[in-house]
Formats: C-alpha cells, structure tokens, sequence
C-alpha cells in the first residue's frame, strides 16, 4: 500500500496528540511531497536545504525555525545533508486551546532565540522520564504554539500563488499519479484524465511543487520501489509495480534519485 500523500495524522495516545521525530535528509534528496490538516513546526539542526511550500522556497540552515502551515503542499531539499526536528501538534488540541491552526496563518521562516528556547523545552520534555512527563510533554507544545500565535501569527497570509482551484487541481495530479504508479503515465495522460490542458498542467505543476512533472513522477515511482524492495520483494518485481519496464533504466534512474543502486536495498537475508 502507498504511502499517502495526503497524511491523516491518526493520534494513537490521546494524552499527547502529537507527532515528535528526527528526520536526515543525505544528499540530493527530499521527502515526499505532502499536505495535511495540522501545522508543522520544523527546527533545522544541522546542514542546510530548501522547505518548499505551494510557491515559496524558504532556505534553511541551524537554528532556523520552519513552520508549514494546515493544507500546503510541502516538502524538504537539500544539495548536501540537512537534518532537523519535526513537531506536528493535533489542531484539535490547538483549538481546545484557543488556537485554531487550521484557520490561521503563521510566518513561515523563523529566527528567534526564545522560539528556539522553548523548542528546546519540548525535546526536553519527550526525553523525561517519570509521573509528570506527560503534563511536562503537554505544557511545553503548547508554550511553543502559544509563543507561534502571540509573535509570529501573520494578519493576512502570502498573495496566493496560485488559486485554490488551481490548487486542488494539483493536488489531484499527485493523487493520480500516486493510484497509477504502474500504468503509462505522461504528460498527455494526466492532462486528459483530470481534464485540464497540458501546457497549463506543465506550468502550473512547475509552479506550485518546484519540480517538473517528469521529475516528480520518476521520484515517487523510485521511492516506492524502494519501500517495496526494503519489504522483501525482488527488485524486477517491485520495478513493474512501480511503472519501470526497463530495468536497466530502473536502476539509472534509481540510483540518480535515491543515491544508490537498487541492489543496496535489499536486507543481508536477501542478498546473494
């Protein structure tokens, strides 16, 4: 099964309706091209990349505080090796806390000593042990959305870069192409099939991810194959489930992707 491309953000432990990991970013690659319903606040740690957001490309480097606002289509790029911190808070526990995130805007690009403090005090937090960790978890995250929404709240978002329906429409695209992995799929297709022209598909597309459609599709066909071929498939195989008939061009397009050859996925078990 896909990953989604839309996260739902189901909360298993409703005591702390947050997601809190580190993510590393190597060389020449992303994470998946995304959106969902809460805000996401990234902390960068160390190296330097690019959050992407719906039009807007924001540089980051150590210390920078990135926040990705409900429903934007995002991700994350780095040249080199970008690793940092991501805290999803639940937007009902905003909103029980008189902070609807789902209807607001926060500045995207934060450099801010007593923001980053208070980030501090979350991974704090999550590292306690004992009776109080959750009320400690809980009060901190909350301290931190608090901090977002008293100093950094925007009183109007952006100028749009693209209308909402142009939006939606892209967001279908990707959906397609995610449902279709194993089908011909080319400009000229997806065009037709969501019903738009394909020049204004191709612009738009560009436009509103910051990559080609071409680029985007070999990109999540290759991500799959990977997740495929990290669960044991055999690496033919999980190259025609994603769309790749040609395993030689598999494997060029793979590794110029993902960094490294199909075979170096495979777990020892499996490796001849």
């Amino acid at each position: 099964m896909l990953s989604p491309i839309y996260e739902p953000h189901i909360f298993q432990d409703q005591a702390l309706p947050f997601f809190f990991h580190h993510d590393v970013i190597a060389a020449g690659r992303s994470c998946w091209l995304n959106w969902h319903a809460n805000v996401e606040v990234l902390y960068c740690r160390e190296g330097e990349g690019s959050l992407f957001c719906e039009g807007r490309s924001h540089r980051m480097v150590a210390g920078d505080i990135l926040v990705i606002n409900a429903n934007l289509l995002h991700y994350t790029y780095t040249d080199t090796h970008l690793a940092y911190d991501c805290l999803i808070p639940d937007q009902r526990f905003c909103a029980e806390n008189g902070i609807p995130t789902e209807h607001l805007f926060f500045k995207e690009h934060i450099q801010d000593v007593q923001l980053s403090t208070q980030y501090e005090a979350v991974l704090s937090a999550y590292a306690e042990q004992g009776e109080t960790r959750i009320a400690s978890i809980r009060h901190t995250v909350l301290g931190l959305m608090l901090l977002l929404y008293r100093r950094f709240l925007e009183p109007v978002p952006p100028p749009a870069v693209t209308t909402k329906a142009t939006q939606e429409r892209i967001k279908e695209v990707i959906r397609y192409i995610r449902e279709n992995l194993d089908k011909n799929l080319n400009l000229d297709i997806i065009a037709r099939q969501i019903g738009i022209s394909k020049c204004y598909l191709s612009r738009e597309f560009k436009k509103q991810t910051g990559q080609t459609l071409v680029s985007h599709i070999n990109e999540t066909r290759c991500k799959e194959a990977k997740r495929l071929i990290e669960g044991g498939m055999s690496i033919s195989t999980a190259a025609l489930s994603c769309g790749f008939e040609n395993l030689s061009y598999f494997s060029r397009i793979y590794k110029k992707i993902i960094g490294n050859l199909p075979s170096g996925e495979r777990a020892p078990r499996n490796k001849r």
